[in-house]
Order: structure tokens, then C-alpha cells, then sequence
């Protein structure tokens, strides 16, 4: 069954690539899609520093992630229901419309 509504935020900020609540037709059934920049190989944080110590071949990666949420887009888990990577921007930002697509039109994400 297609969603009742979908809201996209317009201007999201770093390190969101968008964001997008869809609302199902089940009272307070409602799931955000997150897309994500991972920047480990350009970030100057600790853990970013590490793990390029570990690995120096290290890339940024782009994740869409589906969680349930609120009707305002809170979730309340830390785990997603569906995860997607992606290795640019473009594709992550491609992904993001066709998982938000899929959920719009009804249709169940794979795990």
C-alpha cells in the first residue's frame, strides 16, 4: 500500500545527505531514511586517525539507513531496519530517492 505522506527536509546539514519521514498508513507507523557521509579518510577526528593507521587504503563512504520513527523524524534506535553503502555522493544521493521511492509505493526493503 503506498504511503499516506512524505515529507523531505531541503536543506540538510553535513554530515546528513538527506533526510526523508515516510508516513505508512498504520496509525504511528512512520520510517526516516538517513543518508549519510562517513568521512573516515578525510576526517582529522581520533578514531578516523586510527583506524586510517590500520588501514591506509581507507575511502569515505556514503550510507542510506531506515529507521522507525516519530511522526517528526526522531528515532528512537540506534539500529536500522535496512542499510544501504554507497562509494560517492551522487549514488547515495540516487539511492536515497529509490529507497524513498520503494517505501512510497509500498514496498517492502530486503534485509
Amino acid at each position: 500500500m503506498r504511503a499516506r505522506w512524505v515529507h523531505d527536509w531541503s536543506c540538510p546539514t553535513p554530515p546528513t545527505v538527506a533526510r526523508t519521514v515516510v508516513a505508512r498508513w498504520l496509525p504511528t507507523s512512520y520510517q526516516l531514511v538517513l543518508t549519510l557521509e562517513m568521512p573516515t579518510a578525510t576526517s582529522d577526528d581520533p578514531l578516523s586517525v586510527l583506524v586510517r593507521k590500520m588501514n591506509p587504503d581507507v575511502r569515505d563512504t556514503w550510507e542510506t539507513r531506515v529507521f522507525k520513527c516519530d511522526r517528526d523524524g526522531l528515532s528512537h534506535s540506534d539500529e536500522p531496519l535496512y542499510r544501504r553503502e554507497y562509494s560517492d555522493k551522487d549514488s547515495a544521493k540516487r539511492g536515497h530517492t529509490e529507497i524513498v521511492d520503494a517505501l512510497r509505493n509500498g514496498q517492502r526493503l530486503g534485509a
